[in-house]
């Protein structure tokens, strides 16, 4: 039984240093800033006339906006601080059940708190 245990952990850990330079590759992902404060996540963007057109990173579909939308001195700030290091980006993922555990622990703790 050892053997076969560590025989799996072997493949696990083989499975995983395959996988880790195709996450590596993928490309850093950019925003491009409105003026109304809003933001789309882009893989890259280009000036087409007066409109830009994107590749969505949420959908991973090319789409267009038109280019007197955008802040282009913040949308320029904000690409040139994550690519030099400045500013860092955190992606926080939290599934259905996690978003509901969270709540029902806030509910509690509100409900606990006293008056």
């Amino acid at each position: 039984m050892p053997a076969r245990l560590l025989r799996g952990a072997v493949l696990l850990a083989a499975g995983l240093l395959w996988l880790c330079p195709a996450a590596s590759a993928q490309q850093r992902t950019q925003r491009i800033i409105l003026k109304d404060g809003s933001y789309q996540s882009v893989v890259k963007y280009e000036m087409q006339g007066d409109r830009v057109h994107y590749l969505s990173a949420e959908r991973y579909e090319w789409e267009d906006i038109p280019s007197s939308l955008i802040d282009w001195d913040a949308t320029n700030k904000y690409n040139q601080d994550v690519s030099s290091g400045k500013r860092t980006t955190r992606v926080i993922v939290e599934t259905p059940v996690e978003r509901n555990d969270s709540g029902a622990r806030l509910r509690w703790s509100t409900a606990l708190a006293p008056p």
